[in-house]
């Protein structure tokens, strides 16, 4: 039996929740069959905002956009999950983002950028399980009196802000930065004697929203926007409370609980794409249509 063994990584437990039959094959090693296109952008988009504040690439960031996003396009190993009319779309899209981000996040502060993080959570019956990931980037509080986390999203959709205050990958962070420790040149050192005061919010930047629309239209609310109109804010502010953590906290321990347990089994989410987005469903040998059609069909009561 495969035996997942800590610490354990956000993409590990996000991989989980996908599907869990997913992450066992992956962990067998099982080759994937195609590589997301959503997947490669988000690498891309990444390594370059950490080259724009790290390097201070801030002037070449046309090239620097250009070599990052033809290396990450170009890996050898599967093919992109995408036709080349696309990449070609996403290309022009998120050049456009990348500039707009240069212009309003030139004169950003950032105290640290993708900083690694560790922790510890316990489940109900006590057992300790480690925990680590990598923040995108440490700013200050808008009144300089705490820090916020910012994580980068190049979604176009996420959930509401109720479902955003509850998620894995943010609570396992707010946790690590709170309770746990960062890992600063080389050395791991308690977070509370690093960051700043105490954690106000986690902003979730939608990266999307540097994409002008394309055509006049109307939001939900009724209000109109114009061709070439950016679609809004990229930052979404959630508020950090010690309840939200504790309940995180506790949601990711009885996650790691199942996954040592060798649950394993056939549960795709049609939050992440369902079997349609998975790469190893070839090795799988089971999807949405064909589990229906296996299952007995239900007996029905006559009505007379």
């Amino acid at each position: 039996m495969v035996r997942l063994e800590g610490p354990y990584r956000q993409s590990q437990i996000n991989d989980y929740l996908a599907c869990p039959q997913a992450l066992l094959l992956k962990l067998q090693g099982t080759e994937p069959q195609f590589r997301s296109l959503s997947q490669t952008r988000g690498s891309a988009i990444h390594r370059m905002i950490h080259g724009l504040h790290e390097e201070g690439l801030w002037n070449s960031w046309q090239l620097l956009f250009e070599d990052i996003w033809s290396e990450e396009i170009s890996r050898t190993g599967p093919p992109l999950n995408a036709a080349p009319e696309e990449i070609d779309r996403e290309y022009q899209d998120w050049r456009t983002a990348m500039g707009n981000y240069v212009e309003q996040e030139h004169d950003a502060t950032i105290l640290f950028a993708e900083l690694p993080v560790r922790g510890v959570l316990h489940s109900r019956s006590g057992r300790e399980y480690s925990v680590e990931g990598i923040i995108d980037q440490i700013r200050p509080a808008a009144d300089g009196r705490g820090y916020e986390i910012y994580e980068f999203k190049t979604s176009a959709t996420l959930p509401a802000l109720a479902s955003l205050q509850r998620n894995i990958q943010l609570c396992l962070y707010c946790w690590c930065a709170v309770t746990g420790e960062v890992c600063v040149d080389g050395n791991w050192l308690p977070a509370k004697d690093i960051l700043p005061g105490y954690l106000q919010n986690c902003v979730l930047y939608k990266l999307v929203n540097l994409i002008p629309y394309k055509r006049a239209g109307r939001h939900g609310d009724g209000s109109k926007y114009q061709a070439g109109d950016l679609r809004g804010d990229p930052r979404i502010c959630i508020p950090v409370t010690s309840d939200h953590l504790v309940e995180g906290a506790q949601a990711i321990a009885r996650i790691i609980a199942a996954i040592r347990a060798g649950g394993f089994f056939w549960n795709p989410s049609s939050l992440y794409g369902g079997c349609e987005a998975c790469p190893y469903k070839y090795a799988c040998g089971t999807s949405l249509t064909a589990k229906a059609q296996s299952l007995p069909a239900p007996a029905l009561k006559k009505v007379v």
